[in-house]
């Protein structure tokens, strides 16, 4: 390089500045445009942590509703197990008292049975008990009669006999 060559044209250098100063300026502006796109990119990633956070807390709650709802479905089958068992055991308490029940009636109808039978057989006996009174009574003056029919041939065959 020669001397005139290391000395600049100061309109070279002016357009050197230039531009190196348009340069700087759009340095500065690409420098503008990371540190925009770069804080862009750090609220995407705190709003996508934030929407992670909102999903794994959503996930654990739908994990505790679904601990919750086998909970209330393992309940319901208990409880509709041991209703089951209840309703059985009605069932059969119900046919026991059927049971019962006709087995009471029978007794019922077997018991009014007899008593009528016992009427029907204390009548009887009182209507033979009554005939027999009767009977009784007929014997009793046929008997005295006879007596006093004893008595008064006794007294004749002494007369006779006298």
């Amino acid at each position: 390089m020669t001397e005139s060559s290391s000395v600049r044209n100061p309109c070279l250098v002016k357009d050197d500045v230039c531009s190196e100063g348009a340069d700087a300026g759009v340095l500065v502006a690409e420098l503008e445009q990371a540190r925009s796109l770069e804080h862009g990119q750090r609220e995407r990633i705190h709003h996508l942590e934030q929407a992670l956070d909102q999903s794994l807390a959503s996930l654990e709650e739908l994990r505790l509703q679904l601990v919750d709802q086998q909970f209330l479905e393992t309940q319901l089958a208990s409880t509709e197990e041991f209703a089951n068992i209840q309703q059985r055991a009605i069932t059969q308490l119900k046919q026991q008292l059927a049971q019962q029940q006709q087995a009471l009636d029978a007794q019922q109808t077997q018991s009014q049975e007899q008593q009528q039978s016992f009427q029907e057989l204390l009548a009887i006996v009182e209507d033979l008990a009554q005939g027999q009174q009767i009977k009784l009574g007929h014997l009793r003056i046929q008997i005295h009669s006879d007596r006093g029919d004893t008595q008064t041939q006794k007294a004749y065959l002494k007369k006779i006999i006298n």
